[in-house]
């Protein structure tokens, strides 16, 4: 968020921060496409995951309820990628299921 800030003019871009335990309270804007850009963590896109999967290819629903998954991106910037370079990892197949 620093970076963007720093970067761009104020008021320029919505910035979405879906992190804490009232994330999910963000998600009829995120769905509207409200915010221009959404920070997420790895860590928290791991956590949704795994509420929102069974298995760990991300192919069965365990959950009905509204995710960051349902969530149609234009595009994903992953900072320090190096992070999801072992496909094995809950990190890796996690961003694998973001619709983007």
């Amino acid at each position: 968020q620093q970076q963007i800030e720093q970067h761009v003019q104020p008021n320029i871009l919505r910035i979405g921060i879906y992190q804490g335990s009232n994330r999910s309270d963000l998600l009829p804007e995120i769905i509207k496409g409200y915010y221009d850009v959404m920070l997420v963590s790895y860590q928290t896109l791991s956590s949704e995951f795994t509420k929102r999967y069974d298995n760990v290819e991300g192919v069965q629903k365990k959950s009905k309820q509204e995710s960051i998954f349902d969530v149609p991106f234009f595009r994903i910037v992953l900072d320090e990628a190096h992070t999801i370079r072992s496909s094995r990892t809950k990190a890796f197949k996690a961003v694998n299921v973001v619709d983007a």
